[in-house]
């Protein structure tokens, strides 16, 4: 396997692993932010595309 492939292996999985925490911290401010609404559910939805 070559260098190349084994950096863009860890880019993408580097990637995944910022998307994930930012929409794990976006989804805990909306929850707040929403909770009175009961609103969040929807975003739940939302961010399951990024994990």
């Amino acid at each position: 396997m070559s260098t190349a492939t084994l950096i863009k292996r860890s880019a993408k999985y580097r990637l995944t692993r910022a998307n994930r925490m930012l929409c794990v911290l976006s989804q805990f401010f909306l929850v707040r932010i929403l909770a009175r609404e009961g609103n969040h559910k929807a975003h739940n939805l939302n961010c399951d595309r990024y994990i």
